[in-house]
């Protein structure tokens, strides 16, 4: 039987940068989880690069069981950012990489990720964000369904209890991608023709934030 084709995810992968970002802040040995996997890119670089105890979930089966054949040193579960699988205070730091976005509503996820991150553990996320006033919801695209401003994503991890810690802005990625996924034909990497057009006009960016559970501390 043909097996379906799962949609990747609208993102620019950095996972180098994850990496350099993660090895500043984290010892050698943390204990690492990356919500909404996909096919584990940056767990397979994370793998190969670093001794971190890496963990993944990610929601959609097909996705789920190509990650966990990619990194078999990696423990992923087939999962929601909605129901975490783990205990309280589990991991050191969690990796969001271009899931808010896609969440319908941010306010459970956050919830779990706040009681699953150790106190003073770190959150790193990218994402997609709206560099113009105002956000919009962008209904039956697989690849993006919500652009935040800057300042009220942030404000969001803030309610919930993070405090920011750092952001890169790296939207110079985000157009190259975009423009080499057009040159290479690949169009089921890309928003739809709804998505495109909200992106343009709230002119669609794309950061690296950087969050700590709870107040800032030292490692």
């Amino acid at each position: 039987m043909q097996q379906r084709e799962v949609l990747p995810k609208c993102s620019p992968c950095m996972p180098e940068l994850l990496h350099t970002i993660l090895s500043e802040h984290l010892p050698q040995e943390a204990r690492i989880l990356d919500v909404g996997c996909g096919y584990g890119a940056t767990l397979a670089y994370l793998q190969e690069h670093s001794r971190f105890c890496l963990y993944g979930i990610e929601p959609d089966a097909e996705a789920c069981r190509v990650a966990q054949e990619g990194c078999a040193q990696a423990g992923i579960e087939c999962a929601a950012a909605e129901q975490m699988p783990f205990g309280e205070d589990a991991f050191d730091a969690l990796l969001l990489e271009c899931v808010f976005s896609l969440l319908h509503a941010p306010g459970i996820p956050l919830e779990q990720i706040k009681r699953t991150l150790r106190p003073g553990g770190l959150l790193l996320l990218t994402d997609l964000y709206a560099r113009r006033a105002g956000e919009g919801s962008i209904k039956n695209d697989p690849r993006v369904r919500h652009l935040y401003t800057k300042e009220k994503l942030e404000a969001l991890l803030a309610d919930a209890g993070f405090v920011l810690f750092g952001f890169w802005e790296e939207s110079g990625k985000l157009g190259a991608w975009l423009a080499q996924s057009i040159l290479e034909g690949k169009s089921e990497s890309l928003p739809g023709v709804e998505a495109r057009a909200k992106m343009k006009a709230l002119r669609a960016g794309y950061g690296i934030w950087l969050f700590q559970n709870g107040k800032k501390e030292e490692w």
